[in-house]
């Protein structure tokens, strides 16, 4: 007797790997409003954040730039009073995952 192929059953959708804290920290911010790397960097020392979650400047940056890739903010260069700065927002995709 020839056997049928079956397909798997469909699996639910695997749930999502849990945003590191910096990167939580970073898009929750960003979520009050659109900013840049040394407004969120202030934010994170005058709230007493650094205290809960590893967000030295290094922390914030990488969050930022991971977070950018994986399209959960978006990033624009405005000129400012000094160099211009990238200035962050976060993204539909970034209110969703928070």
């Amino acid at each position: 007797m020839a056997q049928t192929p079956t397909s798997p059953p469909h699996s639910p959708p695997q749930p999502q790997q849990p945003l590191p804290n910096a990167a939580f920290l970073v898009l929750s911010l960003l979520a009050e409003g659109k900013a840049h790397g040394y407004q969120i960097e202030r934010l994170v020392w005058n709230r007493g954040f650094r205290f809960w979650a590893s967000a030295r400047r290094s922390a914030i940056y990488g969050a930022l730039k991971k977070l950018e890739d994986h399209g959960l903010v978006d990033a624009v260069l405005e000129e400012g009073e000094a160099a211009p700065r990238k200035v962050y927002t976060i993204t539909a995709q970034g209110r969703e995952r928070l």
